[in-house]
Parts: structure tokens; sequence; C-alpha cells
């Protein structure tokens, strides 16, 4: 009875957000007087649908903040707006500092609503060979290039300074790991067997799922390595660095013994490495599969690792059953609230081109839709 009751009460207060979106008024996103933790918006994937980069870039900066949103994340990718190619506008130096540079030359990031931006950024040479032997995913070929991986990351985090100074807060991080060392998904390599034997076989060429282990965590600390020079070149600089990882100990091993050693999540090696003060950011996708109390359980072991823990990913269809809305919206009224988490990032701003990845908090108008609605239940009036 409880329950129903509770349903019954999320559902109204779901119906009085829907109606200040149909009838012209946009739900404040930004932090309210009960809300301890910010919020920000993932454009990859789900950029606003317009002809140039710079308007792209420029309808989804003000879409976010006009809704109170002050953080953003975005990857330097070659289709970090959709339908637009960075790498034409790149050649013959396709790096990372060059696509910052396509990406951020916008005034559009000025807007003072917005103070931290999150950058996913893989170094080309890396993430262009990473599933396939050498890259950064293999110890001999990062031993080999390490100067030159070394010194793409100090000329990217120059460039974020000069770019940003010191009034916004850029957080460097990259794809989430787990799935990038397990042949692009951490949560089937622990939970079908088939998969885990077709991903150590294809790992067998880069020394095989140890060595890849140990030669990614090499990768993440070189560029800490290259931090420590930017910092040294630019004392008080506003550039960090925050890994992110998608798998714990806390989820298990579903497949039981058949997994034997071969699954390690990387937050616990690497963070022996890198030391506790780091931080990290953390894609709760398959955490989002767990009951609230396990959810809650699974975030407070985490965060016992990582000193700052940012939610980097994290999101629900509007074609998903009300009772999974149900369940993720009180997830992320506890997120919201935790103080274990410094932020949450939904993915994405605006749905994507595929029309079956319905996934965005603003639609291709920027209207507010999907879990938008519930945080409207959260407008400061």
């Amino acid at each position: 009875m409880r329950g129903a009751v509770e349903n019954l009460a999320l559902l109204f207060k779901c119906a009085l957000a829907c109606l200040g979106v149909c009838f012209g008024t946009s739900p404040s996103l930004g932090a309210t007087v009960s809300q301890r933790n910010w919020i920000g918006l993932y454009l990859w994937g789900g950029a606003a649908p317009v002809f140039s980069i710079s308007k792209s870039i420029e309808f989804s900066i003000s879409t976010a903040a006009d809704a109170g949103v002050g953080a953003i994340r975005v990857a330097l990718e070659d289709n970090a707006v959709e339908g637009k190619s960075l790498n034409s506008l790149c050649i013959p130096d396709v790096s990372l500092t060059c696509f910052a540079k396509q990406l951020f030359s916008s005034s559009a990031w000025d807007n003072k609503e917005i103070n931290r931006i999150i950058v996913t950024a893989i170094d080309r040479a890396c993430k262009m060979r990473a599933h396939g032997p050498g890259g950064c995913l293999n110890s001999k070929w990062l031993l080999e290039n390490r100067d030159a991986v070394l010194g793409e990351y100090i000329s990217l985090f120059r460039y974020l300074f000069y770019r940003f100074g010191k009034k916004t807060e850029i957080i460097v991080t990259n794809w989430e790991s787990d799935n990038f060392l397990y042949c692009g998904n951490a949560h089937k390599f622990r939970t079908n067997v088939r998969f885990k034997d077709e991903c150590e076989i294809l790992s067998a060429g880069d020394g095989g799922i140890q060595d890849k282990y140990n030669a990614f965590s090499r990768w993440m600390n070189i560029r800490y390595e290259a931090l420590e020079v930017h910092r040294k070149e630019f004392p008080g600089t506003n550039v960090t660095v925050m890994p992110e990882y998608n798998a714990s100990s806390v989820e298990g091993q579903p497949c039981g013994p058949s997994c034997g050693k071969a699954y390690r999540p990387l937050i616990e090696g690497h963070f022996r490495l890198i030391g506790r003060e780091a931080g990290c950011i953390y894609s709760a996708w398959d955490l989002l599969k767990m009951s609230l109390k396990e959810f809650v359980r699974a975030i407070e072991q985490i965060r016992i690792t990582c000193n700052r823990l940012i939610i980097g990913e994290i999101g629900i269809s509007r074609q998903a059953e009300f009772a999974s809305q149900l369940s993720f919206s009180r997830k992320i009224d506890w997120l919201l609230e935790a103080s274990d988490v410094d932020g949450l990032v939904f993915w994405n701003e605006f749905d994507s081109a595929d029309g079956s990845q319905n996934m965005g908090i603003f639609d291709k108008s920027g209207k507010c839709q999907n879990y938008c609605m519930f945080l409207g239940r959260r407008i400061a009036k």
C-alpha cells in the first residue's frame, strides 16, 4: 500500500513538472535549497542538431545554462558534435589540442553559468590502436611512445589553461576505463563466459589481460605526470585529472569461478599506484541494476577508494517503464543529497540522432523531457 501511495505521489509531482514544460516554463536543473550536489550534462552523442559546430555548441550551452546547469561534459572526438567532422578541421594536426581548439573556440563557453567542464580525452595513438595489439593497452608500445603521449597531454593542459584560466574548473578524464580494458564491455566480461574467453583470445597479442591492465594503469599515470609538469608551469591552475571507471568488486562476479583471476576492476589496482587524493569519476550504468539499498552501499564503498567522487554518466530513456523510472528517480534523489558524491552528469543533454536513443534531458528542440521532468520537483520558488 505504501509503495502504491509513493508511486501516486511521484506521478503527481511529475505531472506538475510536465505542466511547467507544456505551458512554456522550463524546470531549473541547478541546485536548490535542499540539494547538495551539482548537476552536469553530457554533450557527446547528443549535441544540438544545428548546421555548424559553433552554432551547435552555442545552442547546447545556452540551453543548459538557462536550465541552471553549471557543468558540461564534452568528448574530444572526431564526432564530438553530431554530424560534424573534427578530423577534417585538424589535418595534419589530428591531436587533442586541435580538437579542443575547435570545440572551445566559441564564446558560448564563457557563459557565466558554466563553472565546470569535464573533458573526455584519450590521445589519438592510444585511441586508434586500443582494440588491436599495441597502443595504451600494450606495455611495450607504451614504453616506446611514452614521451609522445606525455607531450600530447602537456600541450592539451596548457591550451585549456590559456583558454579558461582559473575561473572554470577543467577536469580531464577518459572513456569508461574498464570497458576500454575488457574488449568494450566489462559487464559482459564479468557475466558471459563466452565473451570473456573471446576477449582473452583477442588480448593475447598484447600479452594477455594482465599486461593490458598494467599498461593501461601506467598510461593513466602518464597523464598525472603531465599534470605535474603543467602545475609547475602554471601554479594555481584549475586543470586537473580524474580517471573514469565503470566496474568495481561490489558488483560481484556473476559468472562465478570461471572468471578466475581474469577480472579485476581498474579502480582497485590503479588507486594503489596513484593514491587516494586523486579523486575519480564513476560511470554508474551497471549500478542502476541494483536495488536502492545495494546502490547506496556500492557508492559508499567506491567513495572509500576515491577522495572525491563524480558520477560521470547516468541516464534513463523516456521509453522505460514507469517502475524503472521510479527506481531511477529514487537513486538520483539520493545522489543529489549524498555527502559521498560531488556531482553527477546526465547522458545526454539532447536525444542522439538515432531515434531509438531517446536518452536526452532535452529533445532536439530544447524541450524538457525524460528525467528533466523528475528534476522539476526541485525548482526553487
